[in-house]
């Protein structure tokens, strides 16, 4: 053992002293060193990416779409995993924004933590139920008139009410919604989740057990709704029964109430501009 030592150690003496001092020698002989991250190798990692020549040319196409495209898109995909949605929730500490929240959280009700801790798994099947009603009311929302046009398209006649739907629509939906929650839906889940009132498993769970009620009520009798709505008028129904009317954050369901007004004016708009492009374009015949 003292063999091995004096392998990666050097005897030095202090000043004033007679003993001996063991000193590391690591970086000077090369044992026991921490790996560390070469600028060098960087360096030449960045080099050997470059673009020589006509960004044409197989090489130089690999790389933008190896280390350019590739990279570039996988971070967009991932960006929503990465936001930290309970900072975005409640506001930074120290400001305006967030003591204002603070105080709506002070005035909300608190309950016990087994309480809470019972209703935790409950949740999770609630929003298992939610799932359910979101697909089917708002994702038909969607692929209702795409279907509706694909089948006109296809057949050469108006669809009617016992039409067939692709099942391939479906797919592309449900991976279109999931997509949509991994890459925008963390903006919604800041401002449905503790901006409003104070949220735990109690209060989520009869969130999502009302408005999953709701909407696959509304499904069955064929009239379409909005999950979000559903689930915005549930949790204010949850934070008035807190007791006080000043654990609701009302400037944040004001907002919520004109962005819905203000959705109604700017897609009409929208799709009168767009309808008028289609029928005045320039014609074959």
């Amino acid at each position: 053992m003292a063999e091995q030592a004096t392998t990666s150690e050097a005897a030095v003496v202090e000043p004033g002293s007679s003993k001996e001092k063991s000193l590391p020698l690591d970086g000077l002989d090369g044992v026991n060193t921490i790996p560390q991250e070469s600028k060098l190798e960087t360096e030449v990692e960045l080099l050997e990416h470059q673009i020589v020549g006509a960004w044409i040319l197989p090489k130089n196409l690999w790389i933008l779409l190896r280390h350019r495209a590739f990279p570039s898109v996988w971070r967009i995909l991932t960006h929503g995993s990465t936001v930290d949605i309970h900072a975005l929730q409640s506001g930074e500490a120290g400001t305006k924004d967030g003591e204002r929240m603070r105080k709506i959280y002070e005035r909300a009700k608190q309950y016990p933590n087994e309480t809470e801790h019972l209703f935790s798994f409950m949740q999770v099947m609630t929003a298992c139920t939610a799932s359910f009603a979101h697909g089917a009311n708002d994702l038909s929302n969607a692929i209702g008139p795409f279907s509706v046009i694909y089948y006109t398209w296809k057949n050469g006649i108006p669809a009617g009410e016992e039409s067939d739907v692709e099942v391939w629509m479906l797919v592309y939906g449900a991976a279109t919604l999931v997509l949509g929650l991994a890459t925008y839906g963390y903006n919604i889940m800041a401002v449905l989740g503790n901006r409003i009132t104070l949220h735990s498993p109690s209060r989520g769970f009869c969130m999502e057990l009302g408005a999953s009620i709701t909407v696959i009520l509304a499904s069955q009798y064929g009239i379409p709704v909005s999950t979000s709505m559903c689930i915005t008028g549930a949790t204010i129904g949850v934070s008035l029964c807190s007791g006080d009317i000043k654990s609701t954050n009302w400037r944040a369901i004001g907002w919520i109430y004109c962005g819905w007004i203000l959705t109604i004016i700017v897609t009409a708009t929208a799709s009168a501009c767009l309808l008028a492009i289609v029928i005045n374009a320039p014609r074959l015949n």
